[in-house]
């Protein structure tokens, strides 16, 4: 406990005679700095109640697990630097206020503890009502994975396909806006390319890949032709592709007169 020993003692300044909205921003700020993990931070938490920190403080402390260093960097490498600075200022103000309001809350009840004793206990493996609960509530969990993995394993066909066969694997920039716009394209051209399967062409090309109607359907040769007002797609009957254009040819709608 040497570290939160030191800790203790930098934020024993910041004792309840400061006032609530110290501890409750000074919370978040000690989180940033000692960047411990979600587990490490309740033990500090401890600690910090025991030095003189404020309830809402602690309670911040704990919040703030989300807003440490190494996370911001994680922010930064995927959404930039402004989008990181967004999301600290909104996740910082969030933290202070829901503490605050936890503090007063809890004060107003009479829940905050009068005595600063609070001990880290290492937990042991017992039978309790704890366990009852843990055995009880693995159904639920079970469920929902099972869902989920049901989920998975109907989208796996349509990732692929936009992975492999679309691009949307491949990522352009490094730029999250221009990201995410090339992969709404990959999935517009994916649902066009998969309602013309379904609505207009043959059950023989419900399966097929891009590449495969690239070379059988787009690329298929043929000459507009103006004649007398009305203009004329001049495909080769005898042309052995020709069949797989007539079903797409009948679906289309009539011409407005």
């Amino acid at each position: 406990m040497g570290a939160e020993s030191i800790l203790g003692s930098v934020l024993s300044l910041f004792t309840p005679d400061r006032g609530q909205t110290v501890g409750s921003v000074v919370g978040p700020v000690m989180a940033v700095i000692s960047f411990v993990c979600s587990v490490r931070n309740v033990p500090l938490a401890a600690v910090l109640w025991n030095s003189g920190i404020s309830f809402g403080g602690v309670i911040a402390f704990i919040f703030a697990d989300l807003i440490v260093i190494p996370i911001l960097d994680i922010y930064r490498k995927y959404y930039g630097v402004k989008v990181m600075l967004f999301i600290l200022t909104t996740f910082y103000a969030a933290m202070f206020g829901g503490a605050l309001a936890i503090e007063f809350l809890f004060q107003a009840l009479g829940l905050i503890p009068g005595e600063r004793k609070a001990r880290v206990v290492e937990a042991t493996i017992s039978w309790n009502y704890t366990t009852v609960l843990n055995i009880c509530g693995t159904g639920i969990p079970n469920a929902c994975w099972n869902g989920i993995a049901k989920r998975r394993a109907a989208s796996k066909p349509c990732t692929r396909f936009l992975k492999h066969e679309l691009g949307a694997g491949v990522l352009p920039s490094k730029r999250f806006g221009a990201d995410a716009a090339w992969f709404r394209v990959a999935v517009i051209t994916h649902n066009l390319l998969t309602g013309l399967k379904r609505l207009a062409l043959l059950s023989a090309f419900l399966n097929a890949r891009p590449k495969r109607l690239r070379f059988l359907i787009f690329t298929t040769p043929a000459r507009l032709v103006e004649h007398a007002r009305h203009t004329t797609l001049r495909m080769v009957r005898s042309w052995n592709r020709f069949t797989n254009w007539l079903p797409v040819i009948r679906a289309l709608p009539a011409p407005v007169l």
